[in-house]
């Protein structure tokens, strides 16, 4: 199974502020299933946790923490 990098980016709008996310150095097997924990990211927290499920058994077996760009 081959390894690719991968990127993501996000936009959160609310009634005050427009903030942005965006990681692209993000490693992935072929047949994995990520799993970003939108939830836990804010304003005052610039990281985001992405579970990988190598080979989508349904287990996650690693999770990163995402610093955004």
């Amino acid at each position: 199974m081959g390894l690719g990098t991968y990127a993501v980016e996000m936009v959160r709008t609310d009634d005050f502020d427009e903030l942005t996310f965006s990681d692209d150095a993000i490693p992935l097997r072929s047949g994995d299933t990520a799993y970003l924990n939108y939830g836990s990211w804010n304003s005052l927290r610039d990281t985001m946790p992405l579970g990988i499920d190598h080979g989508s058994t349904g287990t996650v077996d690693q999770v990163l923490q995402l610093a955004g760009d």
